[in-house]
């Protein structure tokens, strides 16, 4: 299927200049080549297709930043569950409104960083090469949904660190800032967001479409989220059909209510036919659907595909003043003749998704 690329940054002759912190970052956007550390390979290389959203969308989305050590990881049985990178973290800063749960994130003696297999792996070994290691993430409840690691190791290189962040982040913006790379990637370490869109320089004119909701909408799950929050939600079922070749890339679908996410189906592979967990609220029973990028980063989501109403079912296993008698279950089938890259590019195939709902008793 077409896939669509990620648009690399040109090199650019001159200079950004931009205020950051009590004075003015002079980043200079030099021309020459791209060169590729070892370092920035081992923390960042890719086995795939190089796709995901535009570069601008991940580097500025609001977040919390931390500094960690001392890694424990923890991998998850389920593919459609996060995995867990335990560590000591140092909180250092980031947006505003998202500042007392990022403290709060890092009051312990060690906070949880949920990302993919592959991300937690490489964030371990990122410790352990790198001189500095930082974590840009989304806190809610206690735990982190990362968005990006950043590394740095002694002689001047930096890395973002995942699979494919090499060619997807790393180069394109060493292409772009050329000798003042590595100064303005230690810069944007506890910025806010548009600190980093003026340090960077980057071109902020594209909009991505977002949720109704907070972009600080947490990630639910029941080892890690409000106990109290999650006995006022129904606990029902999510299955999707397998997709058609033309759904198969780094990408994710997520469902969404407005208490937060559900745990996201990967599309890379064929996703397992077995039922996921699904939360809805009684209170609003509506269920959306959204197409998000291989590291189900849920600030900025892709496109909706898809929304139902389930009212009508909720009644059912949940008559007013009874307990629940009967599970709620979805059936989702993507459609052929869109591919997902066309999906994701924005509003004009919204709700494509076809969503089907019983109620399954015993």
């Amino acid at each position: 299927m077409g896939m669509r690329h990620l648009v690399l940054l040109a090199a650019v002759v001159g200079l950004a200049t931009c205020a950051c912190g009590s004075g003015e970052a002079e980043i200079n956007v030099a021309q020459a080549p791209a060169e590729t550390s070892e370092f920035a390979e081992r923390l960042g290389a890719c086995s795939g297709i190089v796709d995901g959203p535009p570069i601008e969308s991940v580097l500025t989305r609001p977040g919390s930043w931390y500094r960690i050590e001392a890694p424990e990881v923890s991998i998850s049985e389920d593919p459609t569950q996060p995995s867990t990178l335990t560590a000591t973290a140092e909180y250092l800063g980031g947006d505003e409104e998202m500042a007392d749960a990022g403290r709060a994130a890092a009051a312990s003696s060690s906070t949880p960083f949920l990302a993919s297999a592959s991300t937690v792996h490489l964030m371990a070994d990122a410790v352990e090469l790198a001189q500095d290691t930082y974590v840009k993430a989304e806190p809610a409840n206690g735990v982190a949904q990362v968005i990006y690691p950043l590394a740095f190791d002694g002689d001047g290189d930096f890395a973002f660190v995942g699979e494919c962040k090499l060619d997807r982040y790393t180069l394109p913006l060493t292409e772009r800032l050329g000798t003042g790379a590595a100064d303005a990637m230690r810069q944007i370490v506890g910025a806010d967001s548009a600190t980093t869109r003026g340090l960077l320089g980057l071109d902020t004119t594209e909009t991505t479409q977002t949720t109704s909701g907070s972009p600080g909408a947490p990630a639910l799950n029941p080892q890690f989220s409000d106990p109290e929050l999650l006995s006022r939600l129904l606990l029902g079922e999510i299955t999707l059909e397998a997709p058609p070749d033309s759904w198969l890339g780094p990408y994710t679908i997520c469902p969404r209510i407005d208490e937060g996410w559900s745990p996201c189906f990967d599309l890379q592979a064929s996703p397992p036919s077995e039922a996921s967990m699904l939360f809805i609220s009684p209170t609003n029973p509506v269920v959306e659907l959204w197409l998000a990028d291989q590291n189900a980063n849920l600030s900025t989501p892709l496109a909706r595909i898809g929304v139902i109403n389930l009212a009508a079912e909720v009644d059912a296993v949940q008559p007013e003043g009874t307990s629940p008698g009967g599970t709620v279950s979805l059936t989702v089938a993507l459609p052929a003749g869109v591919p997902v890259d066309e999906a994701a590019a924005g509003p004009d195939h919204q709700d494509i998704a076809h969503i089907s709902a019983e109620v399954r008793q015993g």
